[in-house]
């Protein structure tokens, strides 16, 4: 039976618990890089590339999946979604960002301090009409606004910078083709895409 079971936990095995384990300790619970280390007793250091690599795999794996470039027919059933469920259209989704309180980075001047008096970063998403995020900007410093951020983003450059996103539609009632549109609160500017 002993030997069983130490068949099943091969050095492979423990590698890949201790790998996995360690990142997502550090992401649930915000332990720090040596805390961890201690705990699954290996390196601050290999906690650190742990957290970093494990991270960017989930993020290459999920993303495509969960989080998918937005096409032009998904941009359609927004549009549709909004205007059904909201009697809003022309929205091609709703834009905000919120900012994440954290600990402030060593030599950061005051480039992570927001105007709620704490350091942060901000993310910022567009949401289809369900509530289900379609685009997120995430980890830009505090100090910039949610405007300034959007108007930064890949978002912004890859489809809206110069660009028509969707062509221009008749409102209901109205024979003149009107723009398509994002909406957003009070902290981004009023532009004709905003």
């Amino acid at each position: 039976m002993y030997n069983n079971r130490q068949s099943q936990n091969t050095p492979h095995k423990t590698v890949v618990y201790i790998i996995l384990n360690s990142c997502f300790r550090y992401v649930a619970t915000g332990d720090s890089h040596q805390t961890i280390a201690f705990s699954f007793r290996i390196g601050r250091s290999a906690v650190s590339n742990i957290v970093k690599e494990v991270c960017q795999e989930l993020w290459n794996v999920l993303q495509p999946l969960y989080l998918p470039t937005p096409t032009e027919e998904m941009l359609m059933q927004v549009v549709t979604g909004f205007r059904e469920l909201w009697e809003f259209p022309n929205c091609l989704g709703s834009t905000d960002g919120k900012h994440v309180k954290l600990k402030c980075p060593a030599s950061s001047d005051s480039n992570y301090f927001c105007y709620k008096n704490y350091c942060s970063i901000v993310l910022l998403a567009i949401v289809d009409p369900y509530y289900k995020f379609m685009v997120v900007d995430i980890g830009s410093s505090g100090r910039h606004s949610d405007s300034g951020i959007f108007n930064n983003s890949a978002f912004y450059r890859e489809y809206i910078d110069g660009k028509t996103i969707l062509p221009s539609k008749q409102l209901p009632g109205m024979y003149i083709p009107v723009p398509h549109v994002s909406i957003g609160d009070e902290s981004f500017a009023l532009q004709t895409h905003l």
